[in-house]
């Protein structure tokens, strides 16, 4: 009976552990953290800080705020918006990378002088509502930062700009430091003049005289500090037809080439990258791309021949320099009455239009460059693109392209071996926008936030309901088996009793003894001892 009764509580109470042990819900945490524990940096100076929002646990949506110095640091770009001392962050996680997020900020460095930047008020809601509605924060980052007064030498040795008087340049950027170009055959000494973005800082330029074939241009920067950049142009000087050079004169005026028809009445409508562009009114000459065709167009009272392909989606205008020389093909958006580059790049299947688009969508981290391609398009020199690109890959630029005259999409461009393949993101990265204001983008995010906490607020009750049942279950449970416990443990010693008293009065029957009655004999005298007390009673007393 005990061995029945043990087994059975045994039982139940595996079962009330298992049905509580479901109820256990591991503890995870989340953190938002800054990438280095302390900064130390120089007024003037443009530095960046990573922030890491990080999870044990998948996160669907986060939200929080950096406090800093506005006195010490003036905050440039990053976060979805605020300023003056205090940044605000909300957002969404993917599904594929919902435990790590890095938002790259950046700052510039104003006054001397030491704050610590901090991580407040941080909201981290999980994807998974059995973590509950929010995780619980394991750490809000915190770093001192100190600012230090900016020496007497100046140590900036970048570039402000470029020129080249007889070309022309465009797309420079003070962070790219090296160039190519193609001139013609009659061009064999330039004119470069460049122009330090620190008027203390002195710039050397090395000889100008061009060979046919490739040249050389050193333009080197010396800060007052002694630090020094070098920036590098390559020219690519073409051969001449007869395998003569000739010098031309140096020109005071435009030159109209007699190979433009129609060069002789330029006028000015469009420009790109700060490069005026005019129109020619005939295309005689001028090699027509594949799929397109000749048709008039009136601008301005003027009428001009221009290029359209067979749906009529895409226009292309013809435009020349101001001399009327590097004609090239652009693409025409009347949604912006703006022109851009029609550059075409091909691989072996497809053909890709470099496009422009108003909102474009780029990846975190990438940075905003204008790419020089060249000879694509119908263009005779290095054509300008806008396309972005990451420090971590150099070589591989972004840009907006259209296939075969579908729809723009973001590709992928490989600059050292000219291909080009539809660009399919990166791994944990978050879009931003460009062109859009950050008022709107943060509202939109943080709808998007609040939509998401109401929802896992909602299904967290009807998980605490849940548990709240289970947890009365086991308590009833619980109850019933401790009564049951007492309810047989008492039947139990009732019966053991039953059953030692049944087994003590078979004891006493078996130990009695039976003995044959004697026969009763007489009193005698030797029947009794001398020790024997008797009592006598005085007879005389009697009377």
């Amino acid at each position: 009976m005990r061995t029945k009764l043990k087994g059975l509580l045994t039982g139940m109470m595996v079962f009330v552990m298992m049905l509580a042990g479901a109820l256990v819900v591991q503890a995870a945490s989340g953190s938002v953290t800054f990438g280095s524990n302390s900064y130390t940096k120089t007024e003037g100076e443009e530095f960046n800080v990573g922030v890491y929002v990080k999870g044990d646990v998948n996160i669907a949506t986060y939200k929080f705020y950096i406090n800093y110095d506005a006195d010490k640091i003036e905050y440039v770009s990053g976060a979805d918006s605020g300023g003056s001392g205090r940044l605000s962050f909300a957002g969404t996680m993917s599904t594929d990378s919902g435990k790590y997020k890095k938002i790259w900020l950046t700052f510039k460095a104003k006054a001397a002088g030491e704050f610590t930047m901090s991580v407040t008020d941080v909201y981290l809601g999980p994807l998974d509502v059995a973590n509950g509605d929010s995780l619980p924060v394991s750490k809000a980052g915190s770093a001192p930062i100190t600012i230090k007064a900016a020496g007497s030498a100046s140590g900036v040795c970048d570039l402000k700009s470029i020129s080249i008087a007889e070309t022309g340049f465009y797309g420079f950027s003070a962070d790219k430091t090296q160039y190519d170009i193609t001139v013609e055959n009659k061009y064999e000494k330039l004119t470069v003049t460049a122009k330090a973005a620190d008027s203390n800082a002195t710039v050397e330029i090395s000889d100008t005289t061009l060979k046919v074939g490739t040249n050389y241009i050193k333009i080197k920067v010396t800060a007052q500090s002694g630090d020094s950049k070098t920036y590098t142009v390559i020219v690519r000087r073409k051969a001449g037809t007869s395998g003569e050079t000739t010098t031309p004169t140096e020109p005071t005026t435009p030159v109209t080439p007699p190979d433009i028809p129609g060069a002789d009445d330029l006028k000015s409508y469009y420009s790109y990258n700060d490069k005026a562009l005019y129109f020619i009114k005939s295309l005689d000459g001028v090699t027509v791309p594949e799929g397109f065709s000749k048709v008039n167009v009136t601008v301005e009272g003027e009428e001009y021949e221009v290029l359209t392909n067979s749906s009529g989606t895409i226009v292309l205008y013809y435009l020349v320099d101001s001399a009327g020389q590097n004609g090239s093909f652009y693409v025409y958006s009347n949604a912006k009455d703006a022109v851009y580059p029609y550059v075409v790049l091909n691989n072996s299947d497809n053909a890709y239009m470099v496009d422009e688009v108003a909102n474009p969508q780029i990846p975190e981290g990438y940075q905003k460059v204008n790419m020089v391609i060249k000879g694509v398009g119908g263009a005779e020199e290095e054509v300008s693109v806008i396309a972005w690109y990451h420090e971590d890959a150099p070589n591989f630029y972004l840009l907006y392209a259209s296939c075969n005259g579908g729809e723009p999409a973001l590709y992928q461009y490989d600059v050292s071996e000219n291909t080009i393949q539809r660009f399919n993101g990166i791994k944990g990265s978050t879009q931003i926008v460009e062109g859009t204001d950050d008022s709107e983008k943060v509202k939109d995010l943080e709808k998007k936030v609040e939509k998401l906490e109401k929802e896992k607020k909602s299904e967290a009750k009807t998980w605490m309901l849940v548990v709240i049942v289970l947890a009365v279950l086991c308590i009833i449970l619980v109850v019933i088996v401790v009564a049951l416990f007492y309810k047989m443990r008492d039947q139990m010693e009732y019966e053991s009793y039953d059953e030692e008293d049944d087994n003590n009065g078979y004891a006493d029957e078996d130990n009695m003894t039976v003995s044959a009655p004697r026969a009763e004999k007489k009193n005698t005298k030797s029947d009794y001892d001398d020790d024997d007390d008797f009592t006598f009673f005085d007879m005389d007393d009697d009377r």
